[in-house]
């Protein structure tokens, strides 16, 4: 005898869910300073390059968080070109390397190092004197510490000062040229000939960093990052700008810049993201029930029991 049939139940869930994933574009300004023809150069991130005028032969450069772009001239004086694109002279010292602290002071070292108010008050840093031997200081660098670190192209040193002043021998044994920090606290500094930069930790330990070379020679006057860590190079022998890789690897981004003498990277930061919405389904669940779809009863007989 069969039992008597039940229907199956399906139930199933759909679970609709909604991503938004930020789409972040890193913008960055790149201005190149010439010595020989005295023009200054600003190029985007895709290369793109726009010649701007210049007062003068270019010996280094600096930007704030402002925008503003500050360049040392040969020959003396500061001049500031705003983000309108103002050009005026901000202080009458004479400076090689720049660098600004976390207060918006300019410091330009050649051989005092000059600390300038962003009003463009002039005050001596520290004289260029160091145990009763002149030294030429050609660049400058902040770390995020707030020490101001100076390259002595003269004797070979980098010093290291306090923001009172105080003066101390962080590396030695190569004549460095250019300097720069990464976002990871390290120092970068160039050798001028050769094409080598330097990484030097936090406790003075250098390692070849890589070297630039070509044909045409090399002579690194400016190092500079940007947000996503990747170095730029100006070589004044070739008239080129290199793109230097966090692991090293590096390619040509601009040439044909005469004598490229300085580089400055400005508003490296990401723009506002844009979400990319990403919609999908989800199956969550799918149950299945089975209710006595047959129930078989026995049957007693004198034939036994049955089916």
């Amino acid at each position: 005898m069969s039992g008597k049939s039940n229907p199956i139940f399906f139930a199933i869930t759909w679970t609709t869910v909604c991503l938004a994933f930020p789409s972040v574009n890193f913008a960055a300004t790149i201005f190149v300073g010439e010595s020989a023809g005295a023009a200054l150069y600003e190029f985007q991130s895709d290369g793109s390059k726009q010649t701007l005028a210049s007062p003068g032969p270019i010996k280094a450069l600096a930007s704030d968080s402002s925008g503003d772009v500050f360049m040392s001239l040969f020959g003396g004086d500061i001049y500031k070109r705003s983000v309108s694109g103002t050009e005026s002279l901000f202080a009458g010292v004479s400076g090689g390397g720049l660098a600004i602290d976390s207060n918006g002071n300019l410091f330009s070292a050649a051989t005092n190092i000059y600390e300038i108010t962003p009003n463009g008050e002039v005050s001596t840093f520290v004289t260029g004197n160091f145990d009763d031997s002149t030294v030429y200081q050609a660049g400058l660098a902040f770390n995020s510490l707030g020490d101001l670190f100076s390259a002595d192209s003269t004797y070979g040193n980098i010093y290291k000062f306090s923001a009172g002043g105080t003066r101390t021998v962080f590396a030695t044994g190569f004549l460095p040229w250019a300097l720069a920090f990464d976002a990871e606290g390290d120092l970068f500094a160039s050798q001028y000939n050769g094409g080598l930069i330097y990484r030097i930790q936090a406790d003075g330990q250098r390692s070849l960093f890589t070297t630039i070379v070509d044909p045409d020679g090399v002579a690194i006057g400016g190092l500079a990052f940007d947000s996503l860590g990747n170095l730029f190079v100006a070589d004044g022998s070739g008239g080129k700008v290199y793109e230097v890789a966090p692991d090293g690897g590096q390619q040509v981004f601009a040439s044909g810049l005469g004598n490229a003498s300085s580089v400055a990277v400005q508003s490296a930061t990401p723009e506002p993201a844009t979400f990319v919405l990403i919609l999908f389904s989800l199956f969550a669940t799918i149950s299945i029930r089975r209710i006595s779809a047959f129930r078989r009863v026995p049957i007693s007989g004198n034939a036994g029991t049955k089916w």
